[in-house]
C-alpha cells in the first residue's frame, strides 16, 4: 500500500476480526479507514456489506465521500452509490420503523408505535412531555410509594436525567415492574467497592459529613463517621425506590408509545429491543463488515446494537478515550479503556438464552497508531500533561496506570521550529479578555511568528505571517466565549463564534423574550423594559416612562412594530427576523436562535405562551444549542472546548484557566442521582419529629457524596483543547486562584500580562426627563417570506399533511447527500431516480435564498439547487397528488429563479411531484410581476 506508514499499513491490512483502533488526535486515521475498506472491498465484499457508523451528520458524509472518492480514484469494481454510512441515530430510528410492533410486545402495551411516529429532537420539548407524564404518575399513584413523592418533590427533570442515563446503558423497566438490561444490577451499585472506596476515605467525609451536620437529622448529628456508618449507607437497600423510579419510567415509555413519539434516548433503546426480541429483523439489518468511528463515544447500548447487526464477526471499533469528552450525555469512555471485557461481557449478555451475536474465535485485537501527523512535539507534549495535571492540590494523579495505558505519540514534522507552549497571566477577568485580544494581534503582527506552507510531498516551500483565520479561542464556558466575541467586535477583530452556545441566555435571546412577552402581553411590562434598557435608556429614564400608577409611556414606534409582529404571530421565521432586525442583529446568535425557535415551532404548532415558556426554561437548564458560524477563514474562531472536537487550527488561545472555572465546578442541587458505583440515590431523607414532618439532608448520600469528584473527564477536555494546534499554544488565567492545570501542564512560571488595549466603555446620558423624548421609528428595509406572496393554498390539490411533506423533504435531503433514506417508497425512490439524472452537478440542498425587490426582501429555501456546466436547475418537491397548487408554485419557482440568476447561468426551474412520479417544467414570470404581489401584500 502506498502513503501509510506502518502501524497504519498492519490496521488496514487486518480486514478481519474484532479489532480496537487507538487513533489518537492527528494521526490519520479517516485515511486508514478509507484504505481498510477498499482492501474489504478487493476481497469480492459488496459495499451494501459494510457499514460505516458515526455520530453526526457530518462525520457520516464525509467518510462516505473520502471512501466514494477513494474508490473512484483506485478503480474499485464496486458501486460507489451502495456504500453505507449512517448516525447511530439514523441507523436506529430505520431499526424502530422496520418492526415498531416489537416494542408494544416487549413493553406489553395495549398502545402500538407505528411507523408514523415522530422524533422528538427538541431537549426542552421532551422534558416538558416527561413533566406532565410526570405529574399526572404521581397524582394517580404517588400514594403507593411511602414519602417518596414527597421527598422528589417536583424535580421532574431529575428523575428524567436518572431515566436518560438508565437508558443509555440498556437498562429498562419491564411490565410486571421488573428490570431487563445488561447492568441492572448496578441499579443497587457495587456495595464491595463503595465500601472499600470510602474506608479510605474516612477523613474527608468527616469533613464534609461535619460540615452539613445542621441539614441533617437530629439524631444523626455526629462528630465523625464510623465504619457502621458507611456499612450502613452502602447497603442502603432502596426498594421502594426503585418501584418508584421503573413505575414512572415504565409509564414514560407507555405514554411515549400512545402518543406515536420518540426521542433519541427512546430511539436508541427501542432499537436495542428490536434487535434482541426479533431474529427477521436482525437479519435484515445485519451487515458482514461494520466499522465505528469514536468509538469513545458511544454508550453500552450502542456497543451492544454494533455487536447485534453483525452478520460476521468483524468489528472495528476506532476511537481514542484521551478525546471522551461526551459523559454528560452518557457516552462511557470505558467501552474504550476496557473494550476486550466489556465485549466479552456483553457477547455473554446478548446470547443468553439465544444466540443473538455471532461467535468469534480468539480474541480482539488491539492497533495503535502512534504518528501524529499535526502538531509539533511541542504541542503534543503539552497536550499529554494534561492527563497528568491535578484539579485539586491535594489530588493524586496514578502516573503509573498512565505509563502504561497511554499511547504516546510522536510529531511527523517540526514546522520549521516555529512553535510553542505559552502561559499568560492577568490580574482581572477584564484584563484576561483583552490579554487574549492582544495576543491575536501579536500573532498576526509579529514576524516572530510564522505559518510553513509545504509542498504535494511535505516539505516547506515558504513561510508566512498567520492570518486571524489559522486562530482558534477555545473556552470551558460559553460565556466566556461570547464575552470574548463582544469585546472583538468592539476593537474591530474579525472573530466568529461557533459550538453549542446558551443562546437564549445572550442579549439576543433575551430580546427575543421580551419581544414574545410584549406581544403576547401588553400589560406584560417585563417586555418594553427590556426592550428600552437594552436601547440604552438609564434606570431614572425607564421609572419615569413605567410610572407605579399610571400609564406607561411606550415610544409610538415601538408599539407601531408591536403591532405589525402581532400579524407575524404565525410566521414565526418571519416574526424573528423582524424582531432583530429592529435592531439591526444579523450575526451567527440570531441566525441559531431562529433556526432552533422555527424548527421547534413547526414541529409542535407551539402557541406565544408555550414558546415564552420553553425559553424561559432554556435559560434556566441553561440549555445549549449549534451556534454555526461561516467558515470563511479570515476570522477568529471562537469555539467551547467541547464544539473543537475534530477541528485543528494552526494557533490555539485556551481562555479561562481559573480555579473552580477549568475544571468546571459544578454546582448540583439535584435531589436523585444514579451512577454504576453507588446506585439509584435520594439526596434527601424525609423525617418525622415529634409532630413535625420535615425532608433533611439524607445522611447516607452525605456519606457518599464524600467521595472526590472525578475530573478525568475535564483533564480530558483539556488534552481536547490542547492537541487541536499545530504550532502554538497559548494558555491563560485570571486572579489569585489560577486552575492547577495550567500550573501543572508546562514547568517554569507563568507570565504576567497587562494588556495596553484600552477598553472603549458605552456612554449614555444620566438626564432625568419625566417623560423623555423618543426618537420616531424610522422604516427599514422590509424582509417578508415567500409564502407570504403564494396566495392561499388550494385544499383541492390533494396534499397528504405538513408532517408527510417534512419527512419527504428530509429523506430527499439525505438521499441527495448520498445517505439512506428513513422510509423507502415510491417517492424516495423517484427523488433517487431524479437524484440519478443529475450526474455531473454540483448539488445544494436546503438553500437559502433571498430576492432583493427595491425595499423589500424576499427570504425563501430551495430544495434542491443542481449547478451544471452550462446552466442552473432549481427543484422542488411537492407531495400533492393533483396540480391545482400549480400557479402558486409558478411564483415560488420564479423567486428561486431570479435569486439562482446571480449564479450567471441560464436557469430551469422544475417542479417535481413525487407522489405522483411526474416532473414539470415551468417558466418564471418576470421581476415586474413579482413587485406587484408584493406590493398587493403590503397593501392587503
Amino acid at each position: 500500500m502506498t502513503n501509510l506508514n506502518e502501524r497504519q499499513q498492519k490496521i488496514a491490512e487486518t480486514t478481519d476480526g474484532i479489532v480496537a483502533v487507538d487513533a489518537g488526535p492527528g494521526t490519520g486515521k479517516t485515511h486508514t479507514i478509507v484504505q481498510r475498506y477498499l482492501n474489504i472491498l478487493r476481497k469480492e465484499v459488496a459495499p451494501s456489506d459494510i457499514l460505516l457508523l458515526t455520530f453526526t451528520n457530518n462525520a457520516a458524509l464525509e467518510m462516505e465521500g473520502r471512501v466514494k472518492s477513494e474508490m473512484l480514484c483506485s478503480s474499485a469494481d464496486a458501486d460507489a452509490s451502495a456504500v453505507r454510512s449512517s448516525t447511530f441515530d439514523a441507523f436506529c430510528l430505520r431499526v424502530v420503523m422496520e418492526s415498531p410492533e416489537t416494542v408494544k410486545e416487549f413493553f406489553k402495551t395495549k398502545e402500538t408505535l407505528t411507523r408514523n411516529a415522530r422524533l422528538v429532537q427538541n431537549e426542552t420539548i421532551d422534558q416538558e412531555y416527561f413533566r406532565n407524564v410526570y405529574t399526572r404518575f404521581i397524582r394517580r399513584y404517588g400514594h403507593i410509594y411511602g414519602n417518596i413523592p414527597a421527598i422528589v418533590g417536583t424535580s421532574a427533570s431529575d428523575v428524567y436525567d436518572v431515566i436518560q442515563r438508565l437508558m443509555a446503558i440498556g437498562i429498562a423497566p419491564t411490565h410486571d415492574e421488573g428490570w431487563f438490561g445488561r447492568s441492572r444490577d448496578s441499579l443497587f451499585g457495587d456495595t464491595e467497592k463503595l465500601i472499600e472506596k470510602l474506608s479510605k476515605n474516612t477523613e474527608r467525609a468527616n469533613v464534609r459529613y461535619s460540615a452539613a451536620a445542621n441539614d441533617l437529622p437530629p439524631d444523626r448529628r455526629l462528630d465523625e463517621v464510623t465504619g457502621e456508618m458507611i456499612k450502613e449507607a452502602a447497603n442502603d437497600p432502596r426498594a421502594l425506590l426503585l418501584r418508584f423510579i421503573n413505575g414512572v419510567y415504565y409509564e414514560y415509555i407507555r405514554s411515549s408509545i400512545s402518543d406515536n413519539r420518540l426521542t433519541f434516548g427512546l430511539n436508541a433503546l427501542f432499537a436495542f429491543i428490536i434487535l434482541y426480541s426479533s431474529k427477521r429483523v436482525r437479519k435484515m439489518m445485519s451487515f458482514r463488515y461494520v466499522m465505528v468511528d469514536e468509538f469513545q463515544d458511544t454508550n453500552e447500548l450502542q456497543f451492544m446494537i454494533s455487536l447485534l447487526i453483525l452478520r460476521e464477526p468483524n468489528l472495528c471499533a476506532v476511537g481514542d478515550w484521551k478525546q471522551g469528552i461526551y459523559g454528560f450525555r452518557y457516552a462511557s469512555v470505558d467501552n474504550m479503556i476496557h473494550f476486550r471485557e466489556r465485549l466479552a461481557e456483553m457477547t455473554r449478555f446478548l446470547n443468553k438464552g439465544e444466540k443473538r451475536v455471532v461467535p468469534f474465535d480468539g480474541e480482539p485485537v488491539s492497533l495503535p497508531l502512534t504518528e501524529n501527523y499535526r502538531s509539533s512535539q511541542t504541542v503534543i507534549d503539552a497536550a499529554f500533561r494534561t492527563l497528568r495535571c491535578r484539579a485539586r492540590k491535594d489530588e493524586t494523579i496514578d502516573t503509573a496506570y498512565l505509563d502504561a495505558n497511554v499511547t504516546q505519540l510522536t510529531a511527523f514534522r517540526d514546522h520549521g521550529g516555529y512553535t510553542h507552549a505559552e502561559r499568560l497571566h492577568a490580574e482581572t477577568y477584564d484584563k484576561e479578555k483583552l490579554a487574549i485580544l492582544q495576543r491575536i494581534t501579536e500573532y498576526v503582527t509579529d514576524p516572530r511568528y510564522r505559518i510553513p506552507v509545504y509542498d504535494a510531498d511535505g516539505n516547506i516551500i515558504r513561510d508566512r505571517q498567520p492570518e486571524y483565520g489559522d486562530i482558534a479561542v477555545l473556552c470551558r464556558a460559553n460565556k466566556m466565549c461570547i464575552d470574548i466575541k463582544n469585546e472583538a467586535d468592539r476593537y474591530g477583530i474579525p472573530a466568529h463564534l461557533q459550538g453549542d452556545v446558551s443562546i437564549m441566555d445572550t442579549r439576543e435571546g433575551k430580546l427575543v423574550l421580551a419581544w414574545l412577552r410584549y406581544i403576547n402581553n401588553r400589560t406584560d411590562l417585563r417586555g418594553p423594559v427590556t426592550i428600552l434598557a437594552d436601547s440604552g435608556y438609564t434606570l431614572a429614564e425607564l421609572r419615569a416612562m413605567f410610572p407605579r400608577h399610571g400609564v406607561p409611556c411606550i415610544p409610538d414606534g415601538m408599539e407601531r412594530h408591536r403591532e405589525t409582529l402581532r400579524t407575524k404571530r404565525r410566521r414565526i421565521n418571519d416574526l424573528l427576523t423582524s424582531i432583530f432586525a429592529y435592531h439591526g442583529l444579523n450575526n451567527d446568535i440570531t441566525q441559531s436562535i431562529i433556526s432552533t425557535i422555527s424548527s421547534t415551532h413547526s414541529g409542535s404548532m407551539l402557541t406565544i405562551s408555550e414558546m415564552i415558556g420553553l425559553i424561559e426554561t432554556d435559560m434556566k437548564r441553561g440549555s445549549r444549542y449549534n451556534v454555526d458560524a461561516p467558515l470563511d477563514g479570515r476570522s477568529v474562531m471562537i469555539q467551547t472546548m467541547h464544539k473543537s472536537k475534530g477541528l485543528e487550527y494552526p494557533i490555539v488561545i485556551v481562555g479561562g484557566l481559573t480555579m473552580s472555572k477549568m475544571p468546571l465546578d459544578k454546582h448540583d442541587d439535584s435531589v436523585i442521582a444514579f451512577d454504576p458505583l453507588y446506585g439509584v440515590r435520594l439526596k434527601n431523607d424525609y423525617v418525622v419529629t415529634g409532630k413535625h414532618h420535615k425532608v433533611f439532608k439524607c445522611w447516607k448520600w452525605n456519606i457518599i457524596d464524600s467521595l472526590p469528584p472525578d475530573r478525568d473527564e475535564e483533564r480530558r477536555l483539556f488534552f481536547v483543547a490542547l492537541s487541536r494546534a499545530r504550532q502554538y499554544i497559548t494558555m491563560t488565567c485570571f486572579g489569585t486562584k489560577p486552575s492547577y492545570f495550567i500550573r501543572d501542564v508546562c514547568d517554569g512560571e507563568m507570565t504576567d500580562t497587562d494588556p495596553i488595549l484600552e477598553k472603549r466603555e458605552r456612554t449614555v446620558t444620566a438626564a432625568v426627563n419625566e417623560r423623555p423624548s423618543v426618537p420616531g421609528y424610522e422604516p427599514r428595509m422590509n424582509r417578508i417570506s415567500l409564502h407570504d406572496i403564494m396566495g392561499a393554498y388550494e385544499e383541492s390539490g390533494g396534499g397528504k399533511g405538513a408532517d408527510h411533506g417534512i419527512r419527504v423533504h428530509k429523506d430527499a435531503q439525505r438521499i441527495m447527500s448520498g445517505m439512506i433514506p428513513s422510509v423507502s417508497d415510491d417517492e424516495t425512490r423517484y427523488i433517487r431516480k431524479i437524484y440519478d439524472s443529475l450526474k455531473g452537478a454540483e448539488i445544494l440542498t436546503e438553500t437559502d435564498c433571498s430576492l432583493p425587490m427595491k425595499d423589500t426582501v424576499i427570504a425563501g429555501r430551495i430544495d434542491m439547487l443542481a449547478i451544471f456546466k452550462d446552466r442552473v436547475e432549481v427543484h422542488d418537491f411537492k407531495t400533492d397528488m393533483n396540480r391545482d397548487n400549480e400557479p402558486r408554485y409558478r411564483i415560488q419557482m420564479s423567486v428561486y429563479a431570479h435569486a439562482a440568476s446571480s449564479l450567471g447561468k441560464p436557469v430551469v426551474c422544475v417542479i417535481d411531484y413525487v407522489s405522483q412520479g411526474i416532473s414539470v417544467t415551468v417558466e418564471p414570470i418576470g421581476i415586474d410581476e413579482i413587485y406587484q404581489r408584493i406590493a398587493s401584500f403590503a397593501g392587503g
